[in-house]
């Protein structure tokens, strides 16, 4: 008889530990993908496409440069310029419904946007181009090469955008 309890007491404990495993686990991948949501995000080669923007932030067909194939959230935007980058590089900003703000200047260095509460800038497009292309043309082969000249790194939380004070007041009237 106290065989059959020492064996019962350890079947028990055999099944809190399994138990005490199997939460443990599930409470580390929730912690892996919780934290991975907030982890700011770094673009890749198939984050690009062969296309441009024209004057207006409209994205078209050109085989002059790549463009982001989506708008990012310029929340914490990060443009790290590597050392032997052979690209120029612009950011085009986009309002909350996508709408064109404006562009950066041509640049080949690194740069910074931090968007602020009341921000109209919450999307952008990277613009990336050859400085020096042998046949003036992007192909498919170069592609993953000019979009790795430069790295982009963001978070993916869209910034809260308020309608400001004097846009509330305006529409009242």
């Amino acid at each position: 008889m106290a065989k059959a309890k020492k064996k019962g007491a350890k079947k028990v404990w055999k099944v809190v530990g399994i138990v005490a495993a199997v939460m443990l686990g599930v409470g580390a991948i929730g912690a892996i993908f919780s934290a991975d949501a907030n982890k700011a995000k770094t673009l890749n080669a198939f984050d690009y496409e062969i296309s441009a923007v024209d004057a207006e932030g409209k994205v078209y067909e050109s085989d002059v440069s790549i463009t982001t194939k989506n708008v990012i959230s310029v929340n914490e935007l990060n443009i790290e310029y590597t050392k032997d980058a052979n690209v120029e590089y612009r950011v085009h900003f986009y309002d909350k419904y996508e709408g064109f703000l404006s562009s950066t200047e041509w640049l080949q260095e690194d740069y910074e946007y931090v968007a602020e509460e009341g921000s109209e800038a919450v999307y952008a497009h990277i613009e990336i181009r050859p400085i020096e292309d042998e046949d003036g043309r992007v192909d498919v082969f170069e592609l993953s090469g000019y979009a790795n000249d430069i790295e982009v790194s963001y978070n993916p939380e869209i910034i809260d955008v308020d309608d400001s004070e004097e846009t509330k007041d305006s529409s009242a009237e």
